[in-house]
């Protein structure tokens, strides 16, 4: 049987394959857009790990997805490893958070799309029936966890290891407007800054 997940001290792609491989460990969202990030990085793509919160009561429940920056888009887009998925408009063009959150404000269309991993007709057919069964709807799924947004400010490999870290929390306009006047220094000694304009928290990676 899978053991829980657990943090470690180092927590990167490496210790987390060999971990899930060998000791047959549970994977969780953050665990998986660890691994993301860190293979995107390794390829050349500006790519940063996200946190999507809640209105309320984040510290129970949240999700992470990775963000990576796509030069023949021009833009952030979201990809979600813990559910195999990526969103895109009516049209199938590839979505960032910030236009997933705007889309369902204004009640736009959006699709999912899962990733094919080379799985059998009868194997997908069986998943999709037990994510109907089970009541899984991705988009309603994020839709709980898309108020605010989270990322740290340098994305690099190992990040987890490296003590004193600094976040950047994009919140809503008229959201606690107070949390705009002084950073928050976490427990663990990490600094969070928090901002409310869009633009700057999803601006084109430095370089490109």
């Amino acid at each position: 049987m899978p053991t829980s997940p657990r943090f470690r001290e180092e927590l990167n792609a490496f210790t987390l394959i060999r971990s899930a491989q060998m000791e047959h460990m549970q994977i969780n969202c953050f665990m998986k857009t660890v691994i993301l990030n860190e293979v995107y990085l390794a390829t050349g793509f500006a790519s940063r790990q996200t946190h999507l919160l809640p209105f309320e009561h984040e510290e129970d429940e949240s999700h992470f997805i990775t963000s990576v920056h796509s030069r023949t888009l021009g833009k952030w887009v979201l990809m979600g490893p813990d559910m195999g998925t990526y969103l895109t408009d009516e049209k199938g063009n590839l979505l960032g958070v910030a236009e997933i959150r705007r889309r369902m404000i204004r009640r736009e269309p959006l699709r999912t799309v899962s990733v094919d991993t080379g799985r059998s007709i009868l194997t997908r057919t069986w998943e999709d029936l037990q994510s109907i069964a089970w009541g899984v709807n991705y988009l309603w799924f994020l839709s709980e966890f898309i108020f605010k947004v989270d990322c740290p400010q340098d994305s690099m490999f190992n990040q987890r290891s490296r003590h004193n870290r600094v976040y950047f929390e994009l919140i809503p306009d008229g959201y606690r407007p107070e949390l705009l006047l002084n950073p928050e220094i976490t427990k663990k000694g990490n600094k969070i800054i928090f901002i409310n304009d869009e633009s700057l928290f999803w601006q084109k990676p430095a370089g490109q």
